[in-house]
Order: C-alpha cells, then structure tokens, then sequence
C-alpha cells in the first residue's frame, strides 16, 4: 500500500513536470505567447509608420509647395539667383 502511494506521487510528479517543463510544455507556451505580443505591437508600429508614409506622399502628389519645401530643406537645392550662406564652424 505505502510503495503504491509512493509510485504514485512519483509518477505525478514526473508527469507535471513533463507538463510545465517539457517540450511544448507550459514554459513554451508562455514564451509564444509573448513573443506574439511583441510581434503584434512591433506590427501594429509599422502599420502606423506606414499610414503617415502614405499621407506623405499623397501629400507630394497633391501639395507642390510641400514638395518643394521638402526638397529645399533635405537637398539643400536653391531656387534661380538664391544664395545659400552657412555659418562657419569654429
């Protein structure tokens, strides 16, 4: 009676933590858990970021002084008889 309880326990216990530790166990699950939390928000950022890509170049398409303030500001370009001055490094 007392080996048979004793096996007992030891079998559960071997089988809990085959469970919680074993391969596609509890741990497992946990971390592609997480790991799909991280995806989705990392997914849901690039959604955004994609969004104000989309305004923007609507916006080039629809607003030629937005371009050109764009262009000016990041190119460095000048329009016809402009002269671009700047500040010496000391």
């Amino acid at each position: 009676m007392k080996l048979g309880v004793i096996s007992f326990i030891i079998v559960l216990c071997i089988c809990i933590s085959i469970v919680i530790f074993g391969k596609n166990g509890y741990l497992d699950y946990y971390r592609l858990q997480q790991t799909g939390q991280r995806i989705l928000e990392k997914n849901n950022e690039l959604l955004k970021k994609n969004e104000a890509l989309k305004s923007k170049i609507e916006r080039f398409k629809k607003d030629p002084q937005f371009a050109k303030m764009v262009i000016r500001h990041y190119m460095g370009l000048t329009e016809k008889d402009e002269i671009l001055f700047f500040p010496s490094e000391k």
